[in-house]
């Protein structure tokens, strides 16, 4: 007679979580009659996110996408948004709270200037054992100006590339924004802060909760 006892199984169960992330829009294509975009006002500037911590921590924000080609009057619109992660590719299997944000364009006539948001362009060279926390640029906006033909089509300045390869505790950084030729900016300068841990201490934060 041959018995057998019971086969353990082990399921791993991925925690739900919630975490709270910038709202960022994009905006494309020309208003109509030689206007470009003044301004962009949103009703929210962060929006909470929830789902598995495993998914849950490749979101970096959340996007909406505008289309402002030949509009020529100022116009509010209800943005659907999207959980993307630090490469504007889509994350699926998170819930957005709320999942839209409203928007309010404002445009203006032969306008050479506006503020636009500053984004930090991180790496992906962090140190084997650490993880990304969180990453805040100060200041978060800056005041373009120049061609009004190209400043139509700005929604952001990106900085330049910021390696991580070094990084094994929270810190910040000075750097430089890259602006196109015929765009003036007040300063060139600004700060990142980027705050890390280590793989163990996520672990063991989970662990006590």
């Amino acid at each position: 007679m041959i018995s057998a006892g019971p086969t353990k199984v082990s399921i791993n169960v991925d925690k739900i979580e919630q975490k709270e992330v910038a709202v960022r829009l994009n905006l494309s294509g020309i208003p109509g009659d030689d206007k470009v975009v003044a301004s962009v006002e949103q009703s929210l500037q962060n929006i909470t996110i929830e789902g598995p911590v495993s998914i849950l921590n490749k979101v970096t924000a959340a996007v909406g996408y505008i289309g402002v080609n030949g509009n020529n009057e100022n116009f509010s619109v209800t943005v659907p948004l999207i959980a993307v992660n630090d490469k504007d590719k889509e994350v699926e299997g998170v819930k957005l709270l709320p999942k839209t944000v409203d928007v309010s364009i404002i445009l203006a006539k032969g306008l050479n200037k506006k503020i636009i948001d500053i984004k930090p362009t991180l790496m992906s060279d962090l140190p084997m054992g650490y993880i990304l926390k969180s990453v805040k640029v100060e200041p978060e906006k800056i005041e373009v100006s120049g061609n009004p033909d190209i400043i139509g089509n700005m929604t952001y300045l990106s900085t330049e590339n910021i390696s991580l390869a070094n990084v094994t505790k929270s810190t910040k950084q000075t750097v430089n924004l890259i602006v196109p030729e015929d765009i003036n900016v007040p300063n060139q300068e600004v700060t990142v802060w980027i705050e890390i841990e280590t793989k163990e201490n996520k672990t063991d934060n989970k662990t006590n909760k």
